[in-house]
């Protein structure tokens, strides 16, 4: 006769432990979100630094391709070889490619490097949703989920924030009333 299965548990790592883990998913992804924050914002300071105009929109678009590029392929190394050394993987391949960014003396190297920043950027983004919501106990999965991925405010077709907007903008239109 087989032995009954043990009572399952309702978490399973401490209270400690998750907060621990979802505090280093929010830092993973902070860096991600700050790095392309700064870019953003500096973007045509940089250009006009390293003489590139004509190739700024490059500087964005290597990062977003090789991001997205990488993201099922550390999905798919995160199940052979678990979810600690990938993400930790992700985060020196990241942190190489924002040194090698901030050293850039051309704009073909700093788009060469925010290539390699967005190969390690795939799996900052791959690695922390599916991480959290095995950590947490199944009701509060969401809710840790949430917390690593504050939503963010909905965009009109033009790019432009509805929150915080002083024109009046009608939602789903795109165009100023």
């Amino acid at each position: 006769m087989p032995e009954p299965a043990a009572p399952a548990t309702d978490s399973l790592f401490s209270h400690a432990e998750v907060r621990t883990i979802v505090m280093g998913l929010m830092l993973a992804l902070f860096l991600s979100s700050l790095d392309q924050t700064i870019v953003a914002t500096a973007l045509s300071s940089i250009a006009g630094d390293l003489g590139g105009f004509e190739l700024m929109p490059w500087v964005v678009s290597a990062y977003l391709i090789s991001s997205t590029v990488t993201t099922p392929i550390y999905g798919r190394l995160s199940d052979l070889y678990g979810r600690r050394p990938v993400l930790l993987v992700s985060v020196t391949i990241f942190v190489a490619g924002a040194v090698l960014s901030a050293l850039a003396p051309t704009m073909l190297a700093l788009i060469a490097a925010r290539v390699v920043q967005g190969l390690g950027g795939g799996g900052l983004r791959a690695i922390s949703s599916p991480w959290s919501a095995t950590s947490c106990r199944r009701g509060s999965a969401a809710g840790c989920r949430a917390t690593c991925r504050p939503p963010s405010p909905p965009r009109t077709s033009s790019g432009r924030c509805w929150a915080g907007s002083s024109s009046s903008i009608s939602p789903g239109t795109g165009s100023s009333g």
